[in-house]
C-alpha cells in the first residue's frame, strides 16, 4: 500500500511513505535491537530481535511480546497457512 517498515538498533520500528520517504509513525515496545520484520497475511506485523518475538496489531499498531525464552530472534518467515517460523542460534522454531 505504499508503506515501508524498518527495524532498528535503537529498539524502534518505523513506518515510512514509499512515495516520498516521509516518516509516518514510530512503534515502540522492544527493549533491545530489532533484527527482522515479517508480515502475516492479515496485515499483522511480526518483529524479532534480542528481546524475542513481538506481534503488532494493524488496527492500532500496539505491540506485545510473545512467549520469550531468552533466545535472540534472528530471522522470521510466515508460511502459506499462517504459521510463523523464527530462527535463533541455528534452530528454527515454529509458532502456531
Amino acid at each position: 500500500d505504499g508503506t515501508l517498515f524498518s527495524g532498528s538498533r535503537d529498539h524502534s520500528i518505523r513506518m515510512w511513505s514509499a512515495d516520498d520517504g516521509t516518516l509516518l509513525r514510530t512503534l515502540h515496545g522492544h527493549k533491545r535491537s530489532i533484527n527482522c520484520l515479517a508480515f502475516a497475511r492479515d496485515g499483522t506485523l511480526l518483529s524479532g530481535g534480542y528481546d524475542g518475538l513481538w506481534i503488532w496489531h494493524p488496527h492500532d499498531w500496539t505491540g506485545q511480546v510473545l512467549e520469550y525464552g531468552g533466545n535472540v530472534v534472528r530471522a522470521l518467515a510466515v508460511g502459506a497457512g499462517g504459521e510463523v517460523y523464527s530462527s535463533s542460534d541455528g534452530n528454527v522454531l515454529l509458532w502456531t
